[in-house]
């Protein structure tokens, strides 16, 4: 007995289309999937021999239910040798009886790379009778990125009127947002699926100057733009529709970030300040000073209200969304670019036009590591 779901596309024969219709809606689709093998599945006994199943505490035997008109066992997804976390919970990792490894981002369940078959990768047979996975790692090269796609340029000219200043991926992976335009004329914004890099919407015009800066709203629904002529505007990505306009800033918006509820936005200027914003009244909450030169990021750190800067002033700064200072990484050699920080706020790296990356513990300030460019050596605290 075999039981195989098919997707019914004469009825849905756009599955893409129609996910993404819900997931614009705030929906989420699952597959409704019984994680188990029926007992006169031919890979039952294989899977069986290598601990595969959820066993019983007590007995130490698969547990075995029923499904349908048979019985069969619960696929153990914990088990070492078939599926793993990596150390910081953000990527989920399985190893695949053909010898594929695949490795997923664990917030969105977007695959992220995946290794066929190959000498690289082999499955170890433990003393304990436990199975790991190896993936062997080359050192002694140096690091090699792979383009995977372009867009725009010569092959789309039309898709970008000029330069890209900004982008933003959704927090589920799936919308990649770029913001750009020409100086003194118009801002623009595209999103894009980032699976396919197929254009999805064009937002013409959104600014009367070039967008500078995008953040996506935790939920996914709504993307805020900054731009050049002073203004951040949040918009429904749905619909395109916008939604709030926020005036208050004396030069160009070059940061945003939404805090965790979603109920407040922050935007920082070139004119030294970030402004606190209430999305539900559509009003300034706060005004935030203490830079003496511009400013060229912002993001929330975690669920509360700290937000990581970076500033032409030389400093990166921990600040409340009430403007309370929490920690300053100040005597920073030069003019830092852009900072950001991991989703607990534990690991902070900011860049500056010294041409290095610093990395510091979030939680203490202390610098864990400077990284120079190829042709200079790196270094490393203890």
């Amino acid at each position: 007995r075999r039981y195989v779901f098919t997707w019914n596309r004469d009825k849905f024969p756009d599955p893409r289309a129609l996910t993404a219709k819900f997931r614009a809606h705030g929906m989420r689709l699952v597959a409704n999937i019984k994680p188990c093998l029926l007992d006169d599945h031919p890979a039952y006994a294989a899977v069986r021999a290598q601990n595969g199943f959820v066993r019983d505490a007590v007995s130490g035997a698969p547990v075995v239910d029923q499904f349908w008109d048979g019985v069969g066992g619960y696929l153990d997804f914990t088990a070492p040798a078939a599926v793993a976390f990596s150390p910081d919970g953000r990527r989920i990792a399985a190893l695949f009886a053909d010898g594929r490894l695949r490795v997923w981002a664990a917030a969105s369940g977007r695959l992220i790379e995946e290794a066929g078959a190959s000498a690289d990768l082999e499955l170890q047979a433990g003393a304990d009778g436990s199975f790991q996975a190896v993936r062997r790692l080359h050192t002694g090269g140096r690091p090699r990125a792979v383009l995977e796609r372009t867009l725009g340029g010569a092959a789309a000219p039309d898709v970008f009127v000029d330069r890209v200043n900004a982008l933003a991926f959704s927090p589920d992976g799936q919308t990649l947002a770029g913001g750009g335009g020409e100086l003194s004329r118009g801002g623009d914004v595209h999103l894009f699926e980032a699976a396919s890099g197929k254009l999805q919407q064009t937002w013409k015009d959104r600014h009367d100057d070039a967008v500078l800066s995008l953040a996506f709203s935790p939920d996914g629904r709504q993307l805020a733009t900054g731009a050049a002529d002073k203004i951040a505007k949040v918009s429904e990505i749905a619909s395109g529709k916008i939604l709030r306009i926020f005036e208050g800033h004396t030069h160009y918006v070059a940061g945003l970030g939404f805090r965790a509820d979603g109920r407040v936005l922050a935007s920082a200027g070139a004119d030294g300040v970030v402004l606190v914003w209430d999305l539900l009244a559509g009003e300034r909450k706060k005004k935030i000073e203490g830079w003496t030169k511009e400013l060229t990021s912002l993001q929330f750190l975690g669920a509360g209200n700290r937000m990581l800067t970076s500033a032409g002033d030389n400093r990166v700064r921990i600040v409340t969304d009430e403007g309370a200072e929490v920690r300053a990484l100040a005597g920073l050699p030069d003019f830092q670019q852009a900072a950001a920080g991991s989703a607990d706020g534990a690991l902070l790296v900011a860049g500056g036009e010294d041409s290095r990356l610093r990395v510091w513990d979030g939680r203490d300030g202390k610098e864990l590591a400077v990284f120079a460019p190829a042709d200079k050596a790196a270094s490393a605290r203890p």
